[in-house]
């Protein structure tokens, strides 16, 4: 037994004629060995944050050993509170109905999407929040802890300050009415 993933492997065993062996008609026997490791996958961070308008960034998920075929994980995206995708943000490959399929080619020990927070000139709140669930994978991998990121995307934007009043001395004498 190993620690590696790998495809079931098979092994032909015939038995060859000679001088006295009469050779019957079951003459080969296959043994297959079917593979029990199975690599897990996980978030490799729980927490992530950039500006608006800074680039993209990679959010990576992390396995415990490479997979020995393509696999998929299909990852649930929750928009924060007045979080829009496609306003704040996009990603690769694209949401689509809320959800990201990352695909995970064979022998890779990492796979990942981007987020890109986009710029914008809404007056929002400072700090807007977008989280992403690994749901579900492929059946040649186990899902496991942290299967929650969350990313916080950071405004960016200068507010505006009051302007001042400049308050000089009355020129006038006596009570004002």
């Amino acid at each position: 037994n190993d620690l590696l993933d790998e495809t079931d492997e098979v092994a032909f065993f015939t038995i060859q004629p000679t001088t006295g062996i009469v050779v019957g008609s079951n003459s080969v026997f296959d043994l297959t060995i079917q593979d029990n490791d199975v690599p897990s996958i996980s978030f490799d961070d729980s927490f992530a944050s950039a500006a608006e308008g800074s680039g993209a960034f990679e959010v990576k998920l992390k396995l415990s050993t490479p997979p020995a075929t393509e696999q998929l994980a299909t990852i649930f995206v929750l928009d924060g509170f007045k979080v829009d995708y496609g306003v704040d943000y996009v990603t690769a490959p694209a949401v689509n109905q809320h959800f990201i399929t990352v695909q995970i080619p064979a022998g890779s020990s990492e796979a990942s999407f981007t987020i890109t927070p986009l710029a914008d000139k809404k007056h929002e709140v400072p700090l807007e929040f977008v989280t992403f669930f690994l749901q579900q994978a492929s059946a040649g991998l186990d899902v496991t802890n942290p299967r929650l990121s969350f990313f916080t995307i950071i405004d960016v934007k200068k507010k505006h300050a009051l302007s001042a009043l400049a308050v000089s001395p009355n020129p006038t004498s006596g009570n004002v009415q």
